[in-house]
């Protein structure tokens, strides 16, 4: 009898509203009412027309205040709430308006990026051409590394010349490293707002995973 007991009384205990019904619930009292309240009287009506335990009214009142879906305004030392269903109405039509225009806005935004992607791609498909011109460029990046180990074998031979050379790398380091700053941005802005993959991006642009700035070594 005891287990039955409990069990009958766990089944018809009442759930709770939860705070998006409250918000719901509250803006239909002052809808149908449509009366002008103070705290105390809107803790008390809303509990006993609507279900609302007081305590958790002033929360929702002022969550609603926020979001411009109730007025609320200070008149003598009392402050009163309200709504009408005009003024909702008006509300959320700027809401719906101010979000079209940003979806529009996205919209173009996303456009324009996928316009300078496929341009991007240009000239980058996996033909003999490309894949020659990547054989030279490794060539040549080793020939590179040759005479950078040649020069540092005589350094201390031509000072002039071998400043001049190191100005000539800084401005080739320079400029390497602000079309590197371009690909991070491109890079950044395909992950985070095009929601492209980091791999994938690596992968349609031939772009190591280990790419990043490059260093001029310093002078010993």
């Amino acid at each position: 009898f005891f287990l039955h007991f409990t069990h009958h009384t766990t089944m018809g205990k009442r759930k709770g509203l939860s705070v998006e019904e409250k918000r719901e619930k509250m803006q239909e009292l002052l809808h149908e009412t449509k009366d002008v309240y103070t705290m105390k009287q809107l803790e008390k009506v809303c509990s006993k027309q609507k279900g609302i335990v007081s305590q958790t009214v002033k929360e929702i009142a002022v969550g609603l205040v926020s979001d411009d879906l109730i007025q609320s305004d200070k008149i003598g030392i009392g402050v009163f709430y309200w709504s009408f269903p005009s003024q909702s109405l008006i509300v959320r039509e700027n809401k719906m308006n101010a979000l079209d225009a940003e979806i529009e806005k996205l919209q173009k935004k996303i456009a324009k990026t996928r316009t300078k992607i496929s341009e991007a791609i240009v000239g980058k498909e996996d033909t003999p051409e490309r894949q020659e011109a990547l054989q030279k460029q490794e060539e040549l990046q080793e020939q590179n590394r040759k005479l950078k180990a040649t020069c540092a074998k005589f350094a201390s031979l031509d000072p002039e010349h071998l400043e001049q050379q190191r100005i000539d790398a800084k401005t080739a380091f320079d400029s390497a490293n602000r079309w590197t700053d371009n690909i991070f941005e491109l890079k950044s802005y395909c992950t985070k707002t095009l929601m492209i993959p980091s791999d994938t991006f690596n992968q349609h642009f031939d772009v190591d995973e280990n790419f990043d700035y490059i260093e001029l070594p310093k002078k010993a």
